[in-house]
């Protein structure tokens, strides 16, 4: 139930004694004595803050367990005694963050005991905190627990109202709000409009819900199930609990995997999360903080707790810590936290993945052909898949003070071995079940850990693309605009794009080439038919591996770094249609690493026809050989492939 009370602040009201906060509670920290008074006059002190993960549900839902919106909230905890339960106050902090907001009458009733008085709602002038600062100087809250206290709307006092954008929902009270006030104007008496986004930044599409239902019923049926190549690993699907938190408003369903130990032996931990962090730049332990904030606004991670080593003990006391640390590279390329779990990995087994090779998907693809082709990337994949409880991962993070900071985490974090495997047969079942029961005809779907390419003709494709999505949706996988891309031969554009908008995949246009596995797919039409075009989009790489060639050839000295980043560099191609070329960078890895493994990475290996030359007559001119075969491939231009469209 939501009453917007008027509070500036958030709160949790009841008797309870510490320790007594329901358990996904973080950050309990005592708070400094401030007193808050509740209608009735009486001064309460504010016993600790906390952070707590709060779900909102329509009660006039179809379906109430789909939730509005899921936020991870500030509290400040009141002790109150002689409740009998535990109430939860949303203060406009919350209201806005939450991007939920109330509409109603333009006035409301505020009774105190002696007398009733009417207060119209103010309306806000200039910047909303600006205005709700002069109102309320100091925050406070006004609470009842007496019989004169505020009205809270029931279900039948609530109409829905309309839509908001991006899943916003009004809700309308039939009758003016009853709000107990002590005589002076309610504090936070304006109304919290909070920004609307222009664009909905993940995509909802319009589902075929028979074959939906069918899908997830069949793969919840199923329970506990062995991971493939995942030694000690079961997956599950199952539907949610009250103490779930969702990862977006129309999840049903979740995944959880349970990790057995393959060895009690305990690895050496080395922490060096918190050295790691004291040498970074002032601007880059800002981004680091900046980026661990993001995972724990999402409630993926936490600040450890001493309960958590009691309620996990085969994860906290058994499994290795893994260490975060800031990966700064060079050029243009993000910086991102990346999670060391050596350790921990060493104690859960081998783990291999059945992924098909990139050069399977690009070939079958091509060999297909088809009109319409979709490319799509799920957003956060791996952390959309939970440990069933209890367990919980232990990381180290790096902080100011110069020691590390434990966190713990119910997710699947990126860099644990099992990773890809799990998200693998989390994703594969519900897609692979979506096939079995719409049992299409001309589709080509393929699946690459969190990568999903789709073919087919403009008005099946769609209807394919949108049931797939809203299955995975069920599970919390999300799909956003930035991360789709479709593409389709130019006789067939105006019907795939308007199928795509019935679905409700609201696309603005159609992209020219869409980028798939480290290489370009698009359609292109010649003076004989339209083809399905595949840009192995090199130029990049080859232009880097020509500058290192040439002047290994003009120095004739040549470093093991530069021999083998000529190598990848040069020998890039996930569709393997370049073999001439990737054969000779496997002859320079061989010729280099055979015959100066004892050197180090930086040590100049001279190929010239002297007595300092590091290599003999015939290795010599080898060398010179595959290097000048690379320089000409590397030379070639742009490439592009094409096969006629079916």
């Amino acid at each position: 139930m939501l009453c917007d009370t008027g509070a500036g602040l958030s709160y949790i009201v009841g008797d309870f004694p510490r320790g007594s906060l329901p358990s996904r509670i973080f950050n309990l920290v005592p708070h400094s004595p401030d007193m808050v008074l509740l209608a009735d006059g009486k001064p309460v002190p504010v016993k600790s803050t906390c952070n707590v993960r709060v779900n909102l549900y329509d009660p006039m839902a179809k379906d109430r367990r789909l939730s509005l919106c899921s936020e991870i909230l500030q509290f400040r905890q009141l002790a109150v005694s002689n409740m009998k339960r535990v109430d939860v106050i949303l203060g406009r902090d919350s209201l806005e963050k939450l991007h939920v907001w109330c509409t109603g009458s333009c006035a409301r009733y505020v009774y105190n005991q002696t007398n009733t008085r009417l207060y119209p709602v103010r309306e806000p002038t200039g910047n909303i905190n600006d205005s709700l600062a002069t109102i309320s100087p100091k925050p406070s809250l006004h609470v009842s627990n007496s019989a004169c206290g505020p009205r809270v709307l029931s279900p039948e006092d609530i109409v829905p109202g309309p839509e908001g954008v991006a899943g916003r929902r009004t809700m309308t009270p039939k009758s003016p709000i009853s709000v107990s006030d002590d005589g002076d104007v309610p504090t936070g008496a304006l109304p919290v409009l909070p920004p609307v986004p222009e664009s909905l930044p993940m995509i909802q599409p319009v589902v075929d819900g028979d074959a939906e239902a069918q899908v997830l019923s069949k793969l919840t049926a199923r329970g506990w199930f062995k991971v493939t190549r995942c030694k000690g690993v079961t997956a599950r699907l199952r539907e949610p609990g009250p103490e779930d938190a969702l990862d977006c408003d129309d999840q049903t369903h979740l995944w959880e995997v349970r990790c057995s130990p393959a060895t009690d032996k305990k690895p050496p931990n080395r922490p060096y999360a918190a050295s790691t962090f004291c040498k970074l730049s002032a601007e880059n332990q800002d981004h680091y903080e900046e980026l661990a904030d993001n995972y724990f606004s999402k409630g993926w991670w936490w600040p450890a707790l001493e309960t958590n080593a009691k309620l996990a003990p085969h994860i906290a006391n058994q499994l290795g810590v893994a260490e975060v640390f800031l990966h700064v590279p060079t050029g243009r390329a993000k910086r991102r936290l990346v999670i060391d779990a050596r350790g921990l990995n060493s104690q859960l087994g081998a783990a291999s993945s059945d992924t098909p090779r990139l050069r399977e998907i690009l070939c079958a693809l091509r060999c297909v052909s088809p009109p319409c082709v979709c490319v799509r990337d799920l957003k956060e994949c791996f952390y959309k898949i939970r440990l069933a409880r209890p367990g919980l991962l232990r990381l180290n993070l790096g902080s100011r003070s110069g020691k590390a900071q434990p966190v713990d985490s119910d997710r699947i974090n990126f860099g644990t071995g099992p990773g890809p495997t799990i998200a693998g047969n989390s994703v594969d079942p519900m897609v692979g079940e979506t096939v079995i029961v719409l049992a299409p005809t001309g589709i080509y779907v393929a699946i690459y850990v969190d990568d999903l390419p789709m073919g087919g003709g403009p008005n099946r494709l769609p209807h394919f693309v949108a049931t797939t999505l809203g299955v995975l949706r069920r599970a919390g996988f999300e799909v956003s605009y930035k991360k789709f891309q479709a593409v389709s031969a130019p006789s067939c554009a105006p019907v795939f794009l308007k199928n795509l908008h019935k679905y409700n995949i609201n696309v603005d246009s159609l992209d020219e080439m869409a980028g798939l596995l480290g290489v370009k797919v698009g359609y292109a039409t010649t003076p004989s038919r339209e083809v399905f075009r595949v840009d192995c989009a090199r130029e990049d790489r080859l232009a880097k591996a020509s500058v290192t060639t040439k002047a290994a050839l003009a120095s004739k000295t040549i470093t093991r770094r530069d021999c083998f980043a000529i190598a990848g560099q040069a020998g890039f191609d996930p569709a393997s249609v370049h073999a001439e070329v990737r054969l000779w960078c496997d002859a320079l890895r061989s010729l280099v690493g055979g015959r100066s493994s004892h050197l180090g990475w930086d040590v100049p290996l001279r190929f010239a026809d002297d007595d300092d030359s590091h290599f003999d007559k015939l290795d010599r001119q080898l060398m010179s050989l595959i290097l000048n075969k690379i320089l000409q491939a590397t030379e070639s231009g742009p490439c592009q492939h094409d096969t006629p469209v079916f």
